[in-house]
């Protein structure tokens, strides 16, 4: 069963205000212009990063007549707590810390709106790295996941071997839950590819040695359906068993 935050509660949060500590020269600013909607975006959640908190979009209103995928009249960006919602990891408890961002006639973006107090306290700058938009798995530690995948290590496994690696948690980039999540990605792309992986696992061993011998069978549906193989020691006991 599911409760949702309570009214009275949320009353008594909206009366603190948590103003984060920012440069002035990273703080979006009302009259603020960017060239592009992906700057910002990029400014934005560089802003989030310094003051701890994780961004999510809350509105967007689409230029007419325009049906290019980042054509946006309007875009409201708020905190990741924002709205009252159901019990979840991170609840909603109605954050009003927001920022607006305009398209003008010339292309551009303007800042018409900037809330910068929260009604919750703010992660610590040693923990932002594991806010939600933070948490990302580097080509390397996906290599090495991949790697002892090979051994039948699962990603909680990989995620403490790569934390003995790097000298700590704090210094991974990303969760636990990523780690498994990756490996989920891995065991789903195996699965759809896995018949295909094993002839050519067959094909390679033929190049490497020429008196290996193998044949393979399709049914229909052009499912692999049955498979032959040899080495050479399997042959010469063939022979001499005949």
């Amino acid at each position: 069963m599911h409760f949702k935050t309570p009214r009275t509660r949320i009353e008594t949060l909206n009366a603190l205000q948590y103003i984060p500590f920012c440069p002035e020269e990273k703080k979006p600013k009302v009259g603020q212009v960017f060239e592009t909607l992906e700057s910002t975006e990029l400014f934005y959640k560089e802003y989030c990063t310094i003051c701890g908190f994780t961004p999510r979009l809350a509105t967007t209103k689409r230029i007419k007549g325009n049906e290019l995928p980042n054509s946006f009249a309007l875009r409201n960006v708020v905190c990741n707590r924002q709205d009252i919602s159901r019990v979840r990891p991170i609840p909603r408890i109605d954050c009003r810390a927001l920022v607006q961002f305009k398209y003008q006639e010339n292309g551009t973006y303007i800042v018409t709106r900037f809330d910068e107090a929260h009604n919750h306290p703010l992660a610590s700058p040693e923990s932002t790295i594991f806010l939600k938009g933070n948490r990302k798995m580097t080509e390397v530690q996906k290599q090495f996941v991949t790697k002892v995948k090979v051994l039948k290590l699962g990603g909680v496994k990989a995620y403490r071997g790569w934390k003995e690696l790097c000298g700590g948690y704090d210094n991974i980039g990303a969760t636990e839950v990523d780690f498994k999540n990756f490996v989920r990605d891995i065991k789903t792309y195996i699965s759809n590819f896995d018949a295909q992986m094993f002839v050519e696992n067959l094909i390679e061993k033929k190049d490497t040695c020429s008196s290996f011998y193998f044949d393979f069978i399709v049914d229909e549906n052009k499912c692999l359906a049955g498979v032959f193989w040899a080495d050479p020691i399997c042959i010469k006991n063939y022979i001499f068993v005949r």
